[in-house]
């Protein structure tokens, strides 16, 4: 009998030890699981609209270079800026944080730019030519430039009409 009853103890503990071991390994999983899904964290960061336009200089479309939004904290919009490469006729589409279309809904200082060493530009032949950027200096710092924009919910179009003189 004292045999059986050992046996009885044994196997008690056996099966408490292993119970244990199921519910860490239970306990494991669900934390896993809440760091992968974000265990609660539902931030997203602001929210963008979707802004295409077109860049000229007197009337002219400009062939090159980038433009960014910056949001504008003087006038109460935070958040990060949006830049885009401005196409051969001038369109650009804003890209935002990890290539995300859109900017930060709100008030933006406007920065145009020529495209980085503007003196020479290779041709699709292969062949370099000469290449005079339009684009006066003042609209190419944040602290210069007098061109801003309001960006909307939803799809904006902001055309950017930069002087000469």
């Amino acid at each position: 009998m004292f045999h059986k009853l050992e046996d009885s103890i044994n196997f008690f503990i056996q099966t408490r030890g292993e119970n244990l071991v199921l519910r860490q390994s239970i306990l494991t999983g669900i934390l896993g699981i809440c760091l992968l899904v974000g265990c609660g964290s539902s931030e997203k960061g602001p929210e963008l609209a979707t802004v295409t336009g077109k860049v000229t200089v007197d009337g002219e479309a400009v062939s090159g270079g980038t433009i960014q939004f910056v949001p504008d904290s003087a006038k109460g919009t935070t958040g990060p800026s949006s830049t885009s490469e401005i196409q051969p006729d001038g369109s650009f589409t804003l890209l935002g944080p990890g290539g995300t279309p859109g900017a930060v809904i709100g008030s933006h200082k406007v920065v145009v730019q020529c495209p980085p060493d503007p003196g020479e530009v290779s041709g699709g032949d292969g062949q370099s030519g000469s290449y005079e950027c339009k684009i006066p200096d003042k609209y190419g710092d944040i602290k210069s430039t007098d061109q801003s924009a309001e960006v909307q919910s939803g799809e904006n179009t902001v055309n950017i009409e930069l002087k000469s003189k």
